[in-house]
């Protein structure tokens, strides 16, 4: 390992509580999602809805001078969310692979007035990218090996992997892979459609890879989002309500 890898391997992670408004407003906005394939991060922090149960403000306000409300800043020696942050996880949920819908689901699922919500989220990556997060290789125990593998497993929930080996007896499209040509498997790579790609260890004639979630290949290359279930459904009956691969397991 490459000492640039090595000093990548592990990063600091806050724990951040922050309790919803009762419009379920958490004070924060977000973006990313591995139908982007991203991670998810902290795009604004709106100071004055934002609330954080374990920081004490000393005012709501110090009153309106040449027109601008000045507000009182918590603490820095209580966690607080900053912009840039890579949300890596909420109330033990790892959400890092998922799709932005479903991290609207868990947020709705969670975020309560008399519940708050546990965030963590790391100070700051090199990169969002998670084609680039997926690459290298770490010590199990670091960070960076963790973060892999929360990835992986969410993506494996909702993807189907493609591949350019030939189609076998008894496999149906589409159901067990996604059976490309070498040629349109290196263009949907060059367009940033698979987020990982590699060759197996006992077939190496072949290259497999890991598609965005809500994308088909074969019919639409371009953009295929996935289905948007009513919000009634919990988060947990989401992730079930979605047909799983079968050579997947499902992790819980």
């Amino acid at each position: 390992m490459s000492k640039s890898q090595q000093g990548r391997a592990d990063f600091p992670v806050r724990s951040v509580r922050v309790e919803a408004k009762s419009n379920f407003d958490l004070g924060f906005e977000w973006s990313g999602g591995a139908e982007y394939g991203e991670l998810f991060r902290v795009t604004r922090i709106k100071t004055l809805d934002i609330r954080y149960p374990d920081v004490s403000h000393e005012a709501g306000w110090l009153g309106c001078l040449a027109g601008f409300w000045f507000v009182s800043c918590p603490s820095e020696k209580s966690p607080i969310l900053h912009k840039g942050d890579v949300i890596l996880s909420v109330n033990g949920k790892n959400v890092s692979g998922l799709c932005s819908e479903q991290l609207d689901w868990l947020f709705a699922e969670v975020a309560t007035p008399t519940s708050p919500v546990l965030t963590i989220c790391v100070t700051s990556l090199p990169t969002v990218k998670l084609r680039e997060v997926l690459k290298g290789t770490y010590p199990a125990s670091t960070a960076a090996a963790q973060l892999q593998r929360s990835v992986r497993e969410n993506l494996y929930r909702f993807t189907l992997a493609c591949t350019t080996r030939p189609i076998r007896a008894g496999e149906v499209r589409g159901k067990e892979y996604i059976f490309l040509s070498e040629e349109q498997f290196q263009r949907h790579e060059k367009n940033g459609l698979i987020i990982e790609s590699g060759k197996n260890h006992g077939d190496q004639q072949y290259l497999y890879g890991t598609v965005k979630p809500g994308l088909n290949l074969t019919d639409r290359p371009r953009e295929t989002l996935l289905e948007i279930l009513p919000r009634r459904y919990s988060f947990t009956d989401a992730f079930d309500r979605f047909n799983l691969p079968q050579r997947f397991y499902k992790i819980s």
